[in-house]
């Protein structure tokens, strides 16, 4: 039998935690999916912008600063230039050291019946822990999962070509 393949495809960007100036408390701020440029010169700033969940104030977070379109490649200049989708998920998702509000919400495209073996294919980090997923996915709690599996593998996010083998319960 072939593996079971899980494409776990994000619904969207996480949203990152930050103070807002007009709600003056921390709050969560999305992605709009779309950037700024400013040129001073021939010298360009790219941001991505966000908005504040609560009140939709923008704030813009640095990609690129004082860059010629030479430097950072005419082709991606272009993707910035007309808000590419992927590029924007490429940014909003590098989010390493930066807290974020909640794990990212996704669903699973699946491929094969086979759940003795599952391939995850995981394009964008989505935060989710290899023991949660199972438990949603297959309908098995979690405790009997650590019975199944080594629970400090249990506890980490699941990983892009991450395979998962469901042998007999360990007694």
């Amino acid at each position: 039998m072939h593996p079971a393949i899980w494409r776990i495809v994000p619904l969207a960007t996480p949203r990152l935690l930050r103070r807002c100036s007009r709600c003056d408390v921390q709050r969560p701020f999305a992605s709009s999916d779309r950037f700024r440029l400013n040129a001073n010169g021939r010298k360009v700033d790219v941001w991505l912008v966000y908005r504040c969940e609560s009140c939709g104030i923008s704030w813009n977070r640095t990609v690129l600063e004082r860059r010629t379109p030479e430097e950072m490649g005419l082709d991606l200049y272009r993707r910035y230039e007309s808000n590419d989708t992927d590029l924007a998920w490429k940014h909003a998702f590098d989010v390493a050291g930066v807290a974020t509000a909640d794990d990212v919400p996704f669903r699973i495209d699946r491929s094969g019946n086979d759940v003795q073996a599952i391939v995850l294919q995981v394009p964008w980090p989505v935060g989710v822990r290899l023991d949660r997923l199972l438990s949603r996915e297959l309908g098995i709690p979690r405790s009997r999962l650590e019975r199944l599996f080594d629970r400090r593998t249990l506890r980490r996010p699941v990983r892009d070509g991450q395979i998962v083998e469901i042998g007999p319960t360990r007694a």
